[in-house]
């Protein structure tokens, strides 16, 4: 009962602190006393100075690291959650390190997040737009999504619950950025011009209406325009399987050109640009 208050989310953990505190009841003096001091302590481990943010080079996996210890600052640790946002947002990985270092080389050796000539960005405080994130994980119903592995099954109950204890508080700190979805009539339009300009021609708007509505409806807001090889087949083999067959056709045609367009306007370089239009292009 301690274990599920310390690591349940608030309502389940709740629970069993209550519970365990009517079994305590139940307990002869001399047996509650043997009980170790620390299974109290369990259930009020809590944040602990900054939490960090690392970003892939492409903008589409991040992670938050933040530092956690059981009152008095007994048995300190890093708290790392991995986020893959190619297209909904998951909850890639998460675990227990000793500090922002080890914790920081685990996740850059999982998420690959240096290439040759381009390096991600360095480790830096969480910022309003990142703590909009946390708070979008932290009501999305589907956060892991399944298949899992097994060494992210073994943090079910524990990786949502951390969510929730930084984003409670960070919350106290600096104020949320609130998430705008994007809206799809506008991003039709304007890619149109772009295309426009580019190709001296007027694209499907029927099919470009169907791309912007699919892109925009899965993404997590803010990241809209990042772009990687992954994100690219993900959205291709969606598109693939659309009923329309005609509108899907039309969609896959301009894929391509839809992610370099996105990747022009995050700025990322052009190489980085041209492996996610390859990846738009191949057939699922």
């Amino acid at each position: 009962m301690h274990g599920l208050a310390s690591i349940g989310s608030y309502g389940l953990g709740g629970y069993a602190r209550q519970q365990a505190a009517e079994v305590a009841k139940s307990l002869p003096p001399d047996r509650l006393a043997e009980q170790p001091g620390w299974l109290a302590l369990m259930p009020d481990i809590e944040m602990t100075g900054a939490a960090h943010v690392l970003r892939d080079v492409y903008g589409t996996r991040f992670a938050v690291i933040a530092g956690f210890a059981y009152p008095g600052g007994i048995d300190p640790s890093v708290y790392l959650l991995d986020f893959d946002a190619n297209e909904y947002l998951d909850l890639a990985g998460a675990g227990v390190f000793d500090d922002v270092e080890q914790a920081a080389a685990a996740w850059r050796a999982e998420a690959g997040a240096v290439t040759e000539g381009d390096v991600a960005q360095g480790m830096e405080p969480v910022t309003p737009g990142v703590l909009g994130w946390l708070s979008y994980a932290e009501h999305t119903a589907e956060l892991l999504t399944g298949p899992e592995s097994q060494p992210l099954l073994d943090e079910y109950f524990r990786g949502p619950r951390r969510i929730q204890d930084i984003t409670r508080k960070l919350s106290t700190k600096i104020s949320r950025q609130s998430l705008r979805e994007g809206d799809p009539a506008a991003a039709r339009e304007a890619f149109t011009a772009w295309y426009s300009a580019r190709h001296g021609d007027i694209p499907d708007q029927v099919a470009v209406q169907a791309l912007a509505e699919e892109w925009l409806g899965v993404m997590l807001p803010g990241t809209e325009h990042a772009v990687s090889p992954r994100r690219s087949a993900a959205f291709r083999d969606q598109i693939a399987g659309w009923i329309y067959e005609d509108e899907a056709e039309g969609a896959l045609v301009l894929l391509p050109e839809w992610v370099r367009w996105n990747g022009e306007l995050a700025g990322m370089p052009s190489r980085l640009i041209d492996d996610a239009v390859c990846a738009a292009g191949r057939v699922p």
